[in-house]
């Protein structure tokens, strides 16, 4: 793979030639960025940090696209050990380079590639028909016909080519360091798929009799009866508790062995909770007279008609308070 010391001074030689970023003009702001990011890259190539620095490389490149940043970015792939991408990236700085850069330089980048290239093998991809995308391992390298090799590190590689209206092919193959692999993949077109089949016209027959819909619940038989039953319940339920614990506050409050500060405690309780109690017992009597009522004259009732009888049901509160129900019938 070469010494530091070469390597680095390829690096070296490739980022004098990028001292003046070429002769393409661009916008100031994107040149200060360019020259900010390109000596982010330097420091950093120096400080032997190669992803952080091919990172910078790459920034600069983005904001003031030059071809002779391409060798900078090569070199720090080849530090990273990803020499197919490196030799990939020399080719391309070299054939986009052209006579942009010296003689000496160009020779120098030539050997080095070719330090790479022993460590690689070129893939070359053919497919029939034309215009399917071509993948490596899952990532797509270009369009065929492909103009050029393809670097690849050695090893087992998955080639594949897809195109719409086509079946995809995939192969898998064993690239050699130094050697040339060719595959040639050839796409079948997809099986036209069977079309729907028309159905067989038939007379038009006369539609079903309507079926019985069955019968609602009734509102006084559905879950508002339930959820009214529920409630009273729970109602009467705390109350009760309620009132249990209002009858013994009050025996403890009457009881002449409770100290004074526990009659203090008890004060304010021995008047709230029997007040609660009543609430809640109030409540359970009305949401029970309710739910009654609910079911009473809510449900499935015969046609007046029919049966000749009818009934009402009113709430009253009488004059000495408390809560009455009157029941009102006919016939």
């Amino acid at each position: 793979m070469g010494s530091k010391p070469s390597l680095l001074r390829l690096s070296l030689a490739a980022l004098s030639l990028l001292v003046t970023l070429g002769s393409h003009p661009a916008p100031a702001r994107a040149q200060d960025e360019a020259a900010a990011a390109f000596s982010e890259g330097l420091r950093l190539f120096a400080a032997e940090d190669y992803p952080g620095a091919r990172a910078a490389f790459e920034r600069a490149y983005q904001a003031q696209p030059n071809v002779r940043v391409l060798a900078n970015i090569a070199d720090c792939l080849a530090r990273e050990g990803k020499i197919a991408a490196a030799v990939m990236t020399y080719r391309k700085f070299l054939a986009e380079a052209g006579d942009e850069i010296p003689g000496p330089a160009r020779r120098l980048v030539e050997r080095r590639t070719a330090d790479l290239r022993a460590q690689v093998s070129d893939l070359s991809v053919t497919v029939e028909p034309a215009g399917a995308t071509v993948l490596v391992d899952g990532e797509e390298i270009g369009t065929a016909p492909l103009p050029e090799a393809f670097a690849i590190d050695a090893g087992e590689h998955r080639v594949e080519a897809r195109l719409p209206g086509h079946e995809s092919v995939a192969r898998t193959v064993q690239a050699n360091a130094g050697g040339d692999l060719v595959v040639a993949l050839t796409l079948p077109e997809t099986r036209a798929e069977p079309g729907p089949v028309e159905p067989i016209e038939s007379p038009v027959e006369p539609p079903p009799p309507p079926q019985p819909q069955p019968a609602a619940t009734p509102l006084g038989r559905g879950p508002l009866l339930w959820v009214g039953a529920g409630l009273t319940a729970a109602l009467a339920i705390t109350g009760t508790i309620t009132g249990v614990m209002a009858l013994s506050s009050r025996s403890e409050y009457e009881d002449a062995g409770t100290s004074l500060e526990r009659r203090r405690e008890l004060y304010d309780s021995r008047k709230t909770l029997p007040l609660v109690t009543d609430v809640l017992l109030d409540g359970a009597i009305v949401v029970g007279l309710a739910t009654t009522a609910l079911y009473l004259f809510a449900g499935p009732r015969a046609p007046a008609e029919e049966s000749g009888a009818d009934a009402d049901l009113a709430l009253r509160i009488p004059s000495g308070g408390g809560l009455a129900c009157d029941l009102r019938t006919s016939f």
